[in-house]
């Protein structure tokens, strides 16, 4: 407890000065995530059976497809911003924020024309056969995860005409808030079809009988390049790579790993002894 009384005494005394030169204010935007994990396209090898009429090889299962692939998804983060001033051009910039991240999953598993022989004995001059429909499964799975996130960049500031343009890279630390999961599965064949939905908890606890459990801490590094108004107004774009495996038992031989483009828009509140330009 003591020393994180001196840490938080130390932070408050270096935040204190120079507080006439530092910088508060609010941040905002749309963020697209997804995960690094690699599309699958798998292929059943092609099945033979001993035709007795024809003396001859014949392939009775020609064509099983699951195909996965993993795709971003679209939402928001929005929060505070400190920057620290070092000097006229290099500030330290922290932000407090909650980030919604996340990926989608879908899966195309499909049978088409499959049939198979059933010999009634090795001298049958006739082979009946059934035949089964072309079959197709496909599933939607989404993953939402929202953070209370702490990236801290290290930014050099540059003038351009009426404005500053800024480029920083730092690392970040995520802690693990809720999460959900919502599961949608469609099975057709040439008569039917069946669509089913359901949403599930992502726990970050451990405390689930399946395999939606989370890592609560996720940490990587952050990127961003911006530009700063007269106005006191600023646009940021910045990309941040993670650095831990989300899930490690749903994915347990797989990488799984956040990453986010982040597009925000900024105001610094007024401060009477600052001067940018």
């Amino acid at each position: 407890m003591k020393r994180i009384t001196v840490v938080l005494f130390v932070v408050m005394v270096i935040l204190q000065t120079g507080s006439a030169q530092n910088r508060f204010g609010f941040i905002g935007g749309g963020i697209y995530s997804k995960s690094n994990l690699k599309n699958q396209s798998r292929n059943a090898p092609e099945t033979f059976a001993w035709n007795v009429e024809l003396h001859d090889w014949q392939v009775v299962n020609n064509s099983i497809r699951n195909k996965i692939t993993y795709a971003g998804k679209f939402s928001g983060y929005g929060g505070l911003e400190y920057d620290l001033k070092i000097t006229n051009a290099f500030y330290i910039k922290s932000k407090l924020l909650f980030v919604s991240k996340g990926w989608n999953e879908k899966s195309d598993y499909r049978i088409d024309s499959v049939f198979f022989l059933d010999y009634v004995d090795s001298i049958s001059t006739s082979i009946p056969h059934r035949n089964i429909p072309d079959e197709s499964t496909k599933s939607d799975q989404v993953y939402s995860l929202g953070y209370l996130e702490l990236p801290v960049t290290f930014a050099f500031y540059a003038p351009v005409r009426e404005s500053l343009i800024f480029i920083g890279i730092g690392p970040y630390v995520s802690y693990g808030l809720v999460g959900k999961y919502r599961y949608r599965v469609t099975e057709s064949n040439k008569q039917n079809r069946l669509d089913s939905t359901r949403n599930l908890n992502i726990s970050f606890d451990g405390n689930t009988k399946n395999d939606l459990t989370a890592r609560r801490l996720d940490y990587g590094a952050a990127l961003e390049v911006g530009v700063e108004f007269r106005n006191r107004m600023f646009v940021t774009l910045n990309y941040t790579a993670g650095l831990v495996n989300v899930f490690e038992k749903r994915y347990w031989a797989l990488q799984n790993r956040n990453r986010d483009l982040r597009i925000g828009f900024g105001y610094y509140l007024k401060n009477r002894q600052q001067r940018r330009f």
